[in-house]
C-alpha cells in the first residue's frame, strides 16, 4: 500500500508499484498542478512508487 497525505485527508491506495504521474491521474490530481514530496523531497512524475512509500501532494496556488 502506498500512504498518500492531501490537505487534511489521509488515505492509502493498494498498489505495490506505480508511477507517480500514473497514481495523480487515477485520483483525478492534474500533475501539473502539485507538488509531491516523498521523504521530505520533491519528486517529479517519473518517480516510480512502492510498497510502502508515503507521499504527500500540495496543490500549487498562484496569486497575483
Amino acid at each position: 500500500m502506498i500512504r498518500v497525505k492531501t490537505g487534511k485527508e489521509v488515505f492509502e491506495v493498494d498498489k505495490k508499484r506505480v508511477k507517480l504521474e500514473k497514481l495523480l491521474l487515477e485520483l483525478c490530481i492534474n500533475p501539473e498542478d502539485v507538488l509531491v514530496l516523498k521523504d521530505g523531497r520533491l519528486v517529479t512524475e517519473d518517480t516510480v512508487l512502492e510498497d510502502g512509500d508515503e507521499v504527500e501532494i500540495y496543490e500549487v496556488v498562484s496569486r497575483g
